[in-house]
């Protein structure tokens, strides 16, 4: 199975200790979508969202069904996120790739430890960061306009 990682679980560090036989098959970037940061009181979260012209890029991972139960309980399915399928292309190869959606939740600003993964992710894999400081900047407007 694949695994399609947009926030947090980009990160190597992170995913070996939450999945250890996860492996890495490579990075894309998903068209019309866009990343933003939602959530509640008991945290904030990045999710994907359709968004034509803009992309989200991602680490695609291969996970067995351990790693998935894991990744299940790490993203509090089905109650905080649910699961979507989508076909995406690494190295001109297509993949049938599952991807963790959040529920419908306001938008919110992230806490420091948990962006800078994300940030650490980016800056590991080469990816613009400018991407994930639009993200946080999108989520903080519409905070603004009571969103």
């Amino acid at each position: 199975m694949y695994y399609l990682a947009y926030g947090s679980n980009m990160n190597r560090e992170w995913m070996a200790q939450l999945c250890p036989t996860v492996q890495m098959i490579g990075k894309g970037n998903l068209p019309n979508y866009h990343l933003v940061f939602k959530g509640q009181d008991n945290g904030v979260y990045a999710t994907i969202e359709k968004y034509a012209g803009e992309y989200v890029p991602f680490i695609l991972w291969k996970i067995n069904k351990g790693d998935e139960i894991a990744l299940d309980a790490y993203e509090d399915y089905p109650k905080l996120y649910k699961k979507e399928h989508l076909t995406v292309s690494v190295d001109n190869q297509l993949y049938d790739a599952m991807v963790y959606m959040m529920n419908e939740r306001p938008f919110g600003v992230p806490n420091d430890a948990y962006y800078n993964m994300i940030q650490t992710a980016y800056c590991m894999y080469d990816l613009d960061t400018l991407l994930l400081e639009k993200a946080l900047h999108h989520s903080s407007q519409h905070i603004e306009k009571g969103e």
